[in-house]
């Protein structure tokens, strides 16, 4: 929700029936993971550490994550690249 911050948002959601282990939770995780490094002066995380991050600020299984990921992934609202070894 623009306007108010991921937390705010986040509390709105599960008052609103949206389960805490929920896709869409996931992928608003991922998405705001993103977001935040990006505001740090990253253009990008290594997918170990997005998942990390994203695991810590959610509290969900990395299962979840990693389905969201892939969602986000193949609908092109997050881009896939190799530095070196690192995905």
């Amino acid at each position: 929700i623009r306007g108010i911050g991921f937390i705010s948002a986040d509390k709105i959601a599960m008052n609103l029936g949206i389960n805490h282990d929920s896709i869409i939770r996931a992928r608003a995780g991922i998405s705001h993971t993103l977001m935040e490094s990006l505001s740090d002066g990253h253009i990008g995380l290594p997918k170990p550490l997005l998942l990390e991050k994203a695991s810590k600020l959610l509290t969900i299984p990395s299962s979840i994550l990693e389905e969201a990921l892939e969602l986000e992934l193949s609908a092109g609202f997050v881009k896939f690249d190799t530095i070196g070894t690192q995905e």
